[in-house]
């Protein structure tokens, strides 16, 4: 049997969305088929199973400089001398890099090249789509290229991910759907709400605000100013301040802050509509397009309606209206969201048919089915 050597920035028991996908991708891997190479030094508590190497190397955050390009240049060189040992101590076999660190991808592409190792990436977006222009844009594309063109294995999260890159640079990628254990919502029980008429509707959304998010959640803010008993509730480490001052924290929105993650799928199960967007003004248009939520499995598997609002050309509204499982709202239009909204909340026959669609597609980001399909894609 094989072992990889796998480089992120973001592993558990870090708390943010890439982490948790890593930890359902890896969950049935055998202890002994893999070794992570990460930033931060974590703590014993909720590590993966698997052994754990560091390194610490300064980052250029906002990489607007010629000097921020050198200070992310040799940041390159404490992980690939590193990952040299690792390669030569744990008898590693492959390699597998995720796309959250250009500092771990240009890394991975040497450590390839100079241990004769096979080189597999998994992209949680399109790389070079985050900056639009500057010295940061320049090295990310130059990297992008680079590492697909070594690649053994290229995965992405999307159809049309894969269809970017693919006609890009000519190579075949694999999609692999963000994975789900629905297990853990299955053994839950749904709050069991009384049938009272004067209770408000709770419509929840959680996870990260940013340019990807901003106007389709302010949209729906907006909307919900004059719909009577309508409540939106914001589970999200972005600060109660910082969304004061983006005009988001308005009458009928309640923050709440960071959630863990094991009582997630307890807190999303309690609500009546979960809120699910991408931005239509976002500087970021590409990676809209092609973006696969990771909480969008999430909400599939709660028995609770879903609302998407996303522009018409994203995967996300593609999917959603391929496969049924959520009401689509694909304009960046207040009046037709508050009209879907009061629809979505009134049609009991509509929640049943998008609750029904959505278990049936959660089948397919079922965490056992995409582990497996990665363990044997990487030939455990």
């Amino acid at each position: 049997m094989g072992k990889i050597l796998f480089l992120s920035n973001n592993v558990p028991p870090q708390k943010n969305s890439v982490a948790f996908v890593i930890k359902n991708i890896f969950s049935k891997f055998p202890p002994d088929s893999l070794v992570i190479f990460t930033r931060f030094n974590c703590s014993k508590d909720k590590k993966l199973p698997f052994k754990y190497y560091y390194t610490s190397f300064v980052r250029a955050h906002y990489f607007t400089t010629l000097k921020d390009f050198f200070v992310e240049c040799f940041g390159v060189i404490p992980i690939f001398l590193k990952g040299m040992n690792i390669i030569k101590k744990e008898n590693i076999t492959s390699i597998l890099v995720s796309s959250d660190s250009s500092n771990f991808l240009f890394s991975a592409y040497l450590l390839s090249i100079m241990s004769k190792r096979k080189l597999n990436i998994y992209f949680f977006d399109c790389f070079s789509c985050a900056q639009s222009k500057g010295i940061k844009f320049f090295f990310n594309k130059i990297t992008e290229k680079i590492v697909i063109k070594r690649a053994d294995k290229i995965f992405c999260m999307s159809d049309t991910l894969k269809e970017l890159y693919d006609s890009k640079y000519n190579v075949n990628s694999e999609i692999v759907n963000h994975p789900v254990a629905i297990s853990e919502y299955e053994y839950i029980a749904k709050y069991k709400k009384e049938c009272d008429s004067q209770k408000n509707i709770k419509i929840l959304y959680t996870g990260m605000i940013y340019e990807a998010q901003i106007d389709a959640i302010k949209n729906l803010v907006e909307a919900i100013q004059d719909i009577n008993g309508v409540e939106l509730h914001i589970y999200s480490k972005r600060t109660e301040e910082s969304l004061k001052k983006l005009n988001i924290i308005k009458k009928n929105v309640f923050y709440h802050g960071e959630a863990d993650y094991e009582k997630m799928p307890q807190i999303q199960k309690n609500a009546d509509v979960l809120f699910l967007p991408l931005a239509f003004r976002s500087p970021y248009p590409e990676i809209i397009k092609t973006a696969s939520p990771s909480k969008m499995p999430e909400y599939l598997c709660t028995e609770v309606p879903i609302l998407v609002h996303a522009p018409r050309n994203s995967y996300l509204a593609r999917y959603a209206k391929k496969e049924g499982f959520a009401l689509v709202v694909d304009e960046d239009n207040i009046l037709k969201l508050k009209q879907s909204l009061e629809h979505l909340i009134a049609d009991k026959k509509l929640q049943e048919e998008l609750i029904l669609n959505a278990k049936k597609t959660s089948k397919k980001h079922d965490v056992n089915l995409i582990t497996k399909q990665m363990i044997g894609a990487l030939g455990l």
